[in-house]
């Protein structure tokens, strides 16, 4: 598999609100990225490790000012 395919790409969404979430997560999901949700920033670190052994080469965080 190529490593540079959306299918083989791993991308933690994180945000507090949970539309924000679900959007994103359909979005890259539809462009083939597997997706792991995270709820806030301390949930992320929890899922991250918790996927620790798998190689993620993307993540997408939302960040509020």
């Amino acid at each position: 598999m190529d490593p540079t395919r959306p299918e083989a790409l791993t991308v933690l969404v994180a945000d507090d609100e949970a539309g924000v979430r679900q959007f994103c997560a359909e979005v890259l999901e539809e462009q083939g990225y597997r997706v792991l949700v995270a709820e806030n920033g301390r949930y992320a670190l929890e899922v991250a490790a918790a996927h620790r052994s798998e190689e993620h080469t993307s993540e997408l965080q939302s960040l509020r000012h």
